[in-house]
């Protein structure tokens, strides 16, 4: 667990909190810049990956879940601004980040522990697929009330890249802890 501020649990919550929307600005900022190509649309999205692996592993309470949601929201809307674009799209697709996030969140707490190829295959089914897809289909809908003509082909790009990005960090985001970092010393 991060501990980034002693024993005070309220600044610990703003301080992960604050960790968490930072680090969900870089992610997603640096997806656009890396591989956006100059459009809204980046070739893999860690950042909702990123941010329900700080939930899972470091929130412990409902408010704190709260905090480090509102950080990512923020940082999204951040992320839109940023990249120019207009203000329905930004609220809509934050929104439609923060849906991702809350089903991935409840998905890895409900299915997060498997023991076997069944168990493994209902959270991937759960906690990557299904919020990719949730997700897509949001923006879609997005996509089409602002008149988006390649909304179809946006959305399935939406729906690749945060299936890559939770692919990508969820595994390693979950099994990594301070604890086996110190075995490997």
């Amino acid at each position: 667990m991060i501990q980034v501020a002693g024993r005070d649990d309220s600044s610990r919550m703003l301080w992960q909190s604050a960790l968490t929307g930072i680090g969900f600005f870089l992610l997603g900022y640096g997806g656009f810049q890396l591989t956006g190509h100059g459009r809204m649309i980046a070739l893999v999205w860690p950042a909702n990956a990123f941010v329900v692996c700080m939930i899972v592993r470091l929130s412990r309470s409902r408010l704190q879940d709260v905090l480090m949601l509102a950080a990512a929201f923020i940082a999204q809307v951040s992320i839109n601004l940023v990249a120019k674009a207009p203000l329905p799209v930004t609220v809509g697709f934050s929104l439609v980040g923060l849906a991702e996030m809350i089903a991935a969140v409840w998905a890895v707490r409900r299915f997060g522990r498997f023991r076997d190829t069944w168990g493994a295959l209902r959270f991937l089914a759960t906690a990557i697929v299904a919020p990719a897809l949730t997700g897509a289909s949001l923006a879609a809908g997005v996509m089409i009330a602002v008149g988006n003509a390649d909304w179809l082909a946006d959305s399935r790009h939406w729906f690749a890249s945060n299936v890559l990005g939770f692919s990508i960090i969820l595994p390693v985001g979950l099994a990594i802890s301070r604890r086996k970092l110190i075995k490997l010393n």
